[in-house]
């Protein structure tokens, strides 16, 4: 299972209309319009690639 998965699985659960990534930042899930942290620790650059990378073809990967 991509990692992905873990927080679109969550944005289900809580009715979140979306997710926002961003290199440094907690991840924070959008619910009722307020934006709520969903990790105790920031994620960093890598750790973003490699969430994008497992859900990307080789070509796609190559042109990112």
């Amino acid at each position: 299972m991509a990692q992905i998965d873990h927080y679109l699985r969550l944005a289900m659960q809580n009715r979140a209309s979306d997710i926002h990534f961003s290199a440094g930042e907690l991840i924070r899930m959008r619910i009722d319009g307020d934006l709520v942290p969903i990790d105790q620790t920031p994620v960093d650059s890598g750790q973003l690639r490699d969430m994008i990378f497992e859900i990307l073809t080789e070509p796609e990967r190559s042109r990112f």
